[in-house]
């Protein structure tokens, strides 16, 4: 009694009320957590976040790419897709810059990013693989490094989408997360899915030019 259980795709905290939360459930919608548990948005709920700059603006969505705002604490919502034309994944990656707050980065086949919260979108990568896009990360240590993951692929751009690398040194396989160091711009981790023994977790160092097998007996 009095839990509000359901499957939750993933959620963001405010940076400056820690009883302040966003999340999304899937066919149950996204629900902001401030004491009490209440719907802001209907549908299947997504990955949702809140800008670390001001508890206002949020940012909530559905699956395959549908992006949406909110600058009233949730009480109202608007579409923010205006420019992308590419599908999303499922569960599409999307991030409020860890630096500048209000610009967005969103992965569908490509890398697309907004400067005004959503408003608008522009394309800044170039990808020849089709795939959608899985995961995303901006280094809080230099935001012009950026990370982008799709089964056909590991990129990153240390000029903020200028120039992409594709990085051929890790195994095959699906990448289902990306964590940047928040000190060293070099420095990230990677999480692979699947069901190959001891090929879990990986480091690099250097940018992706080479990685450390942190799998152990995962």
């Amino acid at each position: 009694n009095n839990l509000a259980i359901s499957q939750m795709y993933g959620f963001g905290q405010s940076t400056t009320n820690p009883n302040l939360l966003i999340t999304g459930w899937q066919d149950n919608g996204t629900n902001l957590y401030d004491g009490n548990w209440g719907q802001t948005m209907g549908g299947d709920g997504m990955l949702a976040f809140i800008s670390h700059s001001n508890n206002n603006n949020m940012w909530g969505s559905q699956y395959n790419g549908s992006l949406n705002k909110s600058t009233n604490g949730g009480n109202s919502w608007q579409s923010a897709t205006n420019g992308i034309s590419e599908a999303g994944a499922w569960v599409t990656p999307w991030i409020e810059d860890p630096l500048t707050a209000n610009t967005i980065w969103a992965g569908f086949i490509n890398v697309w990013k907004s400067t005004n919260g959503g408003t608008s979108w522009t394309k800044k990568s170039a990808f020849t693989n089709q795939g959608t896009l899985n995961a995303i990360a901006v280094s809080k240590a230099d935001n012009n490094v950026i990370w982008a993951a799709k089964s056909a692929g590991l990129y990153v751009t240390s000029n903020g989408g200028t120039n992409w690398t594709t990085i051929s040194s890790l195994p095959p396989g699906t990448i289902s997360a990306i964590e940047c160091s928040n000190t060293d711009p070099n420095k990230a981790w990677v999480t692979f899915s699947g069901f190959t023994n001891a090929n879990k977790v990986f480091q690099t160092n250097d940018q992706g030019a080479t990685w450390i097998n942190l799998s152990s007996s995962i």
